[in-house]
């Protein structure tokens, strides 16, 4: 796959008719990276759905290793607090859907962040964690839907 910089330390790893997957070469905090995507004209990656991670997985493993500062990436899931007649709920910046899971089954990967990161080594059979809290700097992904002539593609 062909890697194009966008300066400001992103790559695009993916790229159809549809969206861009973005690379983030510099580290930050979860609050930043959602910020960083909203710039880029997107939303941080929601892999909501097993295409959707498979197709984020493959971005990811075709990317340089140079180009990923961390093993965890910060994707859009975020545990939302909870209100009156609701509970906390996990949900995606994307606004999509949230039912497809893929947390790490391993303890170690657990912990109690509020921000989902995603392992971008595939040593393990499960991909999401809850261990960095969203303070800590990783990585980041965004996903930027494309517009042709002004409508959504």
């Amino acid at each position: 796959m062909h890697l194009s910089a966008l300066g400001q330390g992103m790559d695009v790893i993916y790229d159809d008719s549809n969206f861009k997957l973005l690379l983030s070469r510099q580290r930050t905090s979860y609050r930043n990276a959602h910020e960083a995507c909203k710039w880029f004209g997107g939303v941080l990656a929601s892999p909501s759905s097993r295409t959707k991670q498979d197709r984020l997985t493959k971005a990811l493993a075709e990317a340089p290793s140079s180009t990923i500062t961390s093993d965890f990436l910060w994707i859009g899931g975020y545990q939302a607090l909870a209100s009156v007649g609701n509970a906390q709920a996990w949900i995606w910046s994307s606004n999509d859907r949230y039912g497809f899971t893929d947390w790490i089954r391993d303890g170690r990967f657990q912990g109690t962040s509020t921000c989902l990161s995603f392992r971008r080594l595939s040593d393990l059979p499960n991909r999401w964690s809850t261990k960095a809290q969203c303070r800590e700097t990783l990585s980041f992904v965004c996903q930027v839907i494309n517009l042709e002539d002004g409508t959504l593609s």
